[in-house]
């Protein structure tokens, strides 16, 4: 009697097993990807898995080569930048040179010439605006390089209306 007891005990024991492993590997699922688990292998999911992991690379190197040419059409555009400024800061410089010529001439005209109060008084405040302007213009920019055209275009001006002060004053003597 004892060896019946003993094989109805291991009988239940042994479908209980053979129940759990038919419910193990019916919750397993096919996978392509080797992190996910699993105990099934598919050929087309790690197909797909794959063709999806180089969709995502070339994505990746357009985004990559996109954003080199944008950094190579920056660097061409900054170096076009920084050889205007170069331009525009010559041209400031021989500016400026012209504008102390004129107002040395200017001065130098009025301090020669016998000049009514007003007319003195007119020419002095165009020197001194010329002098503000000068300082104004040796203060470097603040803001990106392309305000450098701002100064030039002032003392420009301010030649021009010194240049015709000078040839007045030429005339008139």
């Amino acid at each position: 009697m004892k060896a019946t007891t003993i094989r109805h005990v291991m009988a239940p024991s042994r479908w209980v097993t053979a129940c759990l492993i038919a419910l193990s590997l019916g919750a397993c699922q096919t996978t392509g990807d080797p992190r996910q688990g699993g105990i099934f292998w598919s050929e087309s999911k790690a197909r797909a898995r794959q063709d999806g992991l180089l969709r995502d690379a070339a994505d990746s190197q357009r985004e990559v080569d996109e954003q080199t040419r944008r950094g190579a059409g920056l660097r061409g555009q900054q170096q076009g930048l920084s050889i205007e400024e170069a331009r525009l800061r010559s041209e400031l410089d021989r500016l400026m040179t012209e504008n102390e010529s004129l107002s040395t001439q200017l001065r130098e005209l009025m301090r020669r010439r016998q000049l009514g109060e007003g007319e003195t008084a007119r020419l002095r405040k165009l020197l001194t605006d010329n002098q503000r302007l000068r300082a104004a213009a040796r203060v470097p920019p603040p803001a990106p390089k392309a305000s450098v055209t701002l100064p030039v275009d002032a003392v420009s001006e301010q030649n021009g209306r010194l240049h015709r002060e000078v040839m007045i004053l030429l005339q008139s003597g």
